[in-house]
């Protein structure tokens, strides 16, 4: 799957709302958000300490 001009407007749009409430995450956690977002997919991960326990929160 690649990174187009969608999916990082998405991941720019969603790390930008982010920092607006004083959260910060990195920029390739964005663009895996982003990812699951476009495609109605899942993030399936063991990595708690960046993805939320329901990432639809972002």
């Amino acid at each position: 799957m690649s990174a187009d001009q969608t999916m990082m407007r998405k991941a720019g749009k969603l790390s930008g709302e982010l920092i607006n409430d004083g959260e910060r995450i990195e920029r390739e956690d964005c663009i895996i958000a982003a990812t699951a977002l476009l495609n109605d997919e899942p993030i399936l991960t063991r990595n708690t300490d960046t993805v939320p326990p329901n990432p639809y929160q972002w």
